[in-house]
């Protein structure tokens, strides 16, 4: 919340690279998670590890792509 009030009483600048790149895999996340959630109701153990070996995946691409 405080960022988005920060935002409502000054706008933020947002880098080129937030929009092009960070917005889409955040939304690919997004949409793998919901079918790893919603087949049983809850993320499994191996959902979990797939997630964060993609998380980490895409974190090792950013320190190896420096903006």
């Amino acid at each position: 919340m405080i960022l988005g009030a920060a935002g409502v009483v000054r706008p933020l600048p947002i880098e080129p690279r937030m929009i092009s790149v960070d917005l889409w895999v955040m939304l690919a996340f997004a949409v793998l998670l919901f079918p790893l959630v919603f087949r049983r109701g809850r993320l499994t153990r191996g959902g979990g590890a797939c997630l964060l070996a993609a998380y980490a995946g895409y974190l090792a691409w950013l320190v190896s792509h420096p903006r």
